[in-house]
Order: structure tokens, then sequence, then C-alpha cells
């Protein structure tokens, strides 16, 4: 049986089959339809040399002879990426050394680029041998992966590309880009011909071998550019540039794919406060708008050159579709649907804002409810929903203005406001549920965690604010000291401006009138303690009181998600 598939999306198939994870995860099934994906075609216990009890995640090698598994979290297998070749039934470590991420295979699928210790490696599966292509990673240089600032602003974890000679791999170095020969063991530098280009957010190999392109930011992130890499003489000429007096929106930033031989492109580009899929000469000319969808166009999963077909994905804020196209713009059709919408939540609209609660089982007027700032979407969110639940409290998650899927200027509305725009739509939200549920307004508590807590403590400095109370985990207290690239986008020159002032706790802390509960642990390697201790010294200073709790052990994890029974009485004794 014939079988390709992507990492997280289901292609169908030349002979009509589909395959995918069987739902205990202990088998690769396919079949005629998504829906009678009977055959186990591949069982992990069976195989030879390294049976596997689950896999978390497959792929297919772009030959179809091997396929690369990644290993179950929490099973107990040596390696996190196993290498199965098809016809021998034999499953190999990828590499001995556990310290592996973001493997992916070259074109001809006889060798694997991955990273460990922050270097790019090369496994030539053939020979079963190695080829360290840097020597110079280290907690400060990153090759082939990005860093943390980079994975949170753009959502990619590595950037590495194969030339579709497979001779050729293209990989970032921090914001730079660098290309190695596997013939003559070469490693040079790509030098984009802007000198303002910050930030490499998209590489892709035109069907010229020595031609590629690439995506690249300002450092403001309000110009968006491609430029085309002659491989064999590195010269850069740029043939895109699109500018938004805002900012680019990632998902724009990080879609690049050539359509033809005559390497035109197709971009992800903002259409009448929608984002679609466009495409474009050569020579960067705007050609046409190929998707016409009412959502927005969040990625494009596979363009098949021959078929002239394109698999993508749109979200309105609550549904998320996956659909197909003719690259000529015709013939759309809509291939499934999915709601966003989970089991044990109650969803809810108030003005532009969509918003759930998970409601305790006997409901009174004098139920508190506690506005959770959190991802919308997250499954992460539902023990601490369940937690309050069965202590008699009222939980509600708020799609806010600054997140995906509603619209252009929906994602762009917390420009120079970041955490005060959520903050108002929480605070609106909360009084718009507490109405509908008759529940009193002044039993209204708020908490987030990292950035979110940011959210919480904007909200509850406000003069008007609606909440009673805040609890704020791990918070970021001043966007001066947080991830550089996000503030850059939502909040332009970094610095002690009007706007940073406005959006930072420590800048208002001396406005609390409220109840506060800070949770902090001191090893934490996300939001560093540092924050909490800024925003501790102005409250005393001020001669307010507050309450906290530091933790001494456990790491970042007794304090992420509110999960554990310690923190979730901590809460509920609070705010009840």
């Amino acid at each position: 049986m014939s079988i390709l598939i992507l990492l997280t999306f289901l292609l169908p198939l030349p002979d009509g089959n589909y395959a995918a994870l069987s739902g205990d995860s202990t088998a690769i099934v396919a079949g005629k339809s998504k829906t009678a994906l009977t055959e186990r075609v591949v069982e992990f216990s069976k195989m030879r040399i390294n049976p596997l009890k689950k896999v978390a995640d497959f792929q297919f090698s772009p030959d179809v002879s091997r396929i690369l598994f990644t290993r179950a979290e929490g099973d107990t297998a040596l390696s996190p990426f196993y290498i199965y070749k098809i016809e021998s039934r034999r499953c190999d470590r990828l590499s001995d050394n556990p310290d592996q991420k973001a493997p992916v295979f070259s074109p001809d699928g006889k060798k694997i680029a991955y990273v460990r210790g922050n270097n790019v490696i090369i496994k030539r599966l053939e020979y079963n041998t190695e080829v360290q292509v840097t020597q110079d990673g280290s907690d400060s240089i990153y090759n082939g992966v990005r860093s943390r600032d980079m994975r949170e602003a753009f959502g990619a974890e590595a950037l590495m590309v194969w030339a579709p000679g497979s001779d050729y791999l293209v990989f970032s170095k921090n914001e730079r880009l660098y290309m190695y020969s596997m013939q003559y063991k070469w490693t040079k530098e790509v030098k984009m011909p802007d000198p303002d280009a910050a930030y490499i957010t998209a590489v892709e190999w035109t069907s010229d071998p020595e031609m590629f392109g690439v995506l690249y930011l300002n450092r403001e992130q309000t110009k968006l550019r491609m430029a085309k890499i002659n491989a064999a003489t590195f010269v850069a000429k740029r043939v895109y540039e699109y500018t938004d007096p805002k900012f680019v929106l990632p998902e724009c930033a990080t879609f690049l794919k050539f359509a033809d031989k005559t390497q035109s492109f197709m971009l992800l580009k903002p259409e009448n406060d929608r984002v679609q899929l466009c495409l474009f000469s050569p020579l960067g000319k705007f050609v046409k708008q190929i998707t016409n969808a009412t959502a927005d166009v969040t990625t494009v999963h596979r363009y098949d050159l021959t078929a002239r077909r394109i698999w993508y994905q749109t979200f309105d804020g609550a549904v998320r579709s996956e659909c197909q196209i003719l690259s000529d713009g015709s013939k759309p059709v809509t291939i499934s649907s999915e709601s966003v919408q989970k089991d044990g939540r109650e969803y809810g609209r108030s003005g532009d804002l969509n918003y759930y609660v998970v409601k305790p089982d006997n409901m009174s007027k004098s139920t508190p409810l506690v506005m959770y700032v959190a991802d919308f979407e997250s499954d992460a969110n539902v023990a601490f929903e369940n937690a309050m639940k069965e202590r008699g409290v009222m939980t509600a998650v708020v799609k806010c203005r600054g997140t995906q899927g509603q619209g252009v200027q929906f994602e762009q509305a917390a420009y120079l406001d970041m955490l005060n725009v959520p903050a108002q739509d929480y605070a609106q939200a909360a009084i718009s549920i507490a109405e509908k549920y008759g529940i009193e307004k002044s039993n209204i508590s708020i908490a987030g965690e990292d950035l979110n807590a940011g959210v919480a403590l904007s909200a509850i400095f406000k003069a008007d604010s609606p909440f009673k109370a805040a609890v704020a985990v791990s918070p970021v207290t001043d966007l001066r000291e947080y991830n550089p690239v996000v503030t850059q986008r939502f909040m332009r020159t970094a610095g002690a401006t009007s706007a940073y002032r406005l959006n930072s706790a420590v800048d208002n802390a001396s406005k609390l009138e409220k109840k506060l509960l800070i949770l902090h642990s001191t090893a934490d390697d996300v939001t560093p303690l540092s924050n909490t201790e800024a925003l501790c010294n102005v409250l005393v200073n001020s001669g307010i009181q507050f309450d906290m709790q530091i933790f001494f052990s456990g790491g970042r994890n007794m304090t992420s998600g509110l999960g554990n029974n310690y923190l979730i009485t901590k809460f509920y004794n609070f705010i009840k």
C-alpha cells in the first residue's frame, strides 16, 4: 500500500487511501476513507530490533522507504526518535545520544538532519554514520533550532531546509542563515540584501536546485521581504516587499511556497481583513488572490505541483476547516470542519468576544466566578476548570483581542496596548457573564500565568476593575524585560515609552486596591523570579498589602497550569 502523510495533516493518496495513528497510538492504520482506517499496516510492538509500545507522531520519508517515529510522552524508549525501514521492518534509534531535536528527511530519503547540543548533525541512513556540521552550539548559539524567543514569536521549533538534490542544507544560526555543502563539506553564511534584516522566518527551495527563497523581517516587524538566493554564487536579490503600518502577522511571515517552475510563489497576505493565500510572479508582482475564504487561512499543508492542488486550513475563531482548492483558485471545497468547542464547556458571546464557561453542578447567586486568562482552545485548562467545578466555582475563558482567527483587525487590536486590551476584554466579558448567570458582580476574580498573569494584573489595577481579587502565577510584570521579539511586534520601540509603562505592572502597582496573590517558583526558567521581585518592591514601598508564596522546589512544574492539589487549595481559599 502506498502511504504518504505529513506530521499533523492527513493527506489523500493517489490510490485513494489514508493513513493515521491508531486511536491507542500502537499502530499506523490505513483505509479507503478517513472514517474507515481499519487496516493496521505497521504494528509498533512487532517491529524488529527496537519495538515500541506507542508512538506520538510519524512521518514517511519522501521516497516512502522509511518512517520517522516520535516517541510517545512518558515512554521509556531510549531515543526520542526512531527510524523504521519498511522493507526489513527494522527499527533503529536515530542516535545513541538521546539529545535529539527537529529531525528532517532529505528529499532523497537517505539522510536526516537534526540538532544535538544546539549543533546541526546529519545522519547518513545508508551507512549509519553522522556528520557534525557545526561545532559552536551553546546556550546562546542556536544552530538549526530557534531560540525560545523566536519559538514563542513565530511558532517554529527549527529552521533546516534541504535542497531538492539533497546536496545542500540551509539552516539558521541565531538570526543569521548558513548553507552546508554535502559534497565539499563547507559552511558559508547567506547574507540578505537588506541591512535591516533582523529575523529569518522562512526558507523554501525553488524547482531550480541552485535557487532558494528566504522570507525575513526588519526588527520592528513592519516590513516582510523575500529574496531569492543563488546557491552557487550566493548572490541575493530582493523580489518582494510588503509593509504593514502596525505589524506583519506571524502566520504571514512564516509561509512561503514556490508554485511552479517559473518560480512564481505563494504567500499568506491580509486581504479585506482576512488572511488569504495569494500568488505572486517570479519578480514579486501580485498576480491574484487564490483563496476567497470567509475565515482566516492559517496554514497551508501541502501543494501538489503535478495536480496543482492545494490543501490548507482556515479558522474563524470557533471552527477550524480543512480545505482544498486548485491553484488557479477554482473548485474550492471544504474537506472537514471541527469546532474548537469541547465537551463540558458552555460557549457564549459578549459583543465581539467569544467565551466559554465551566459551571459547577449547583449554581447560585453566590457562586464565585473566576476569569481564567488562558488559551481559548487549550486542553491544558481542563484540570484547573474541573478542580474549580468540584469546589463550586465557575471558570470562564475569553478569546480576547490580539489572538488569531477572527480577522486581521482583531489580531492586531492589541498593538501598542499589549496587556491592557485583553484585560479590557476580560473585564467586559466578566460583567456580561455575571449578568447572564445571575452571579453577584462582587464575587468575580481573575487569574493567569506568565504573560497571561500580566493581563490579570493589568485588569486588577484599573480603577473601574470588576474583579475583587487577582492571582498572578509566575507573572510577567515588566514588558521591558519580556521577549523582545514579541514586544517589538506589539509595542514597537523597546524602552521606557508611555506604552510600556501603561502595560507593565511595575509601573502601575501603586494603584492596587484589590486582593492580590502572587505564586512563583525560584526554579522557573521561563519567567524569572526577578519579575516578581520587582513588583513586590513597588508594592512594599507603596505600603500595599498583598499575599505571596514562593516555592523552592519542584521547578516550574510546581506552578505550571495551577494543576496540583496544593495550588488549587491555595487558590480556592484565596478567592472564595
